[in-house]
């Protein structure tokens, strides 16, 4: 499992950390430092087009827990609404009171991120693991920008001389996201087995 985890994260950093500069440096050395920015702009719109054109199905009502937690909200309220007409109108034919299908529509206060990011920092545990995440990426791009700024200026390194450098370093950061994977994997197993099977999250 942490070993998915890891492929998926540094497979990402790696297309950064390692591709990039390369490709960047290549635009940079052949068509100019704009062509990074005109190459970014065209992938986005390119990227954005496919989203709104073959990805329309990306909320599913069935699905969504926040748009099942609204509907359950509006369905009590349309229930409260109907007891208190039966009250008033007790003679009334209780068919007539059926309350008709109900279609929520969201608002931004429904799907505000503000409580999930407050369950999230309530835990002492995730805070630390979010500080020592947001170090290590701010370390990692920060390797990549002063090794740039070093090769460049003391050493005439182009752009892309100074991709291929920086590949080393995307490669370490695979190869390290791997075998602490694995190693996690080895720990988890482990401990599981040492308590009969028995694991929870944390």
């Amino acid at each position: 499992m942490f070993v998915f985890i890891g492929y998926v994260i540094e497979l990402t950093r790696f297309n950064i950390q390692a591709i990039g500069p390369i490709l960047g440096g290549a635009l940079a050395t052949g068509l100019g430092w704009r062509s990074i920015f005109w190459f970014l702009s065209i992938v986005s719109g390119l990227i954005c087009v496919f989203f709104v054109v073959f990805f329309r199905d990306t909320f599913r009502k069935e699905r969504s827990l926040t748009y099942q937690a609204v509907l359950q909200h509006r369905l009590a309220e349309i229930e409260q609404q109907r007891q208190k007409e039966s009250v008033q109108h007790s003679g009334t034919d209780l068919e007539k009171n059926v309350p008709p299908p109900v279609d929520v529509t969201l608002s931004l206060k429904d799907v505000s991120p503000a409580k999930p990011i407050a369950l999230v920092l309530r835990r002492p545990n995730n805070i630390a693991i979010l500080f020592a995440s947001g170090l290590f990426f701010a370390f990692g791009f920060s390797v990549a920008y002063t090794t740039s700024r070093t090769l460049g200026i003391h050493y005439d390194y182009d752009a892309l001389e100074t991709g291929l450098v920086i590949v080393a370093f995307g490669v370490g950061s695979v190869a390290g996201s791997v075998l602490g994977g694995r190693f996690s994997d080895y720990q988890l197993t482990r401990l599981k087995s040492k308590n009969g099977t028995a694991s929870y999250p944390e």
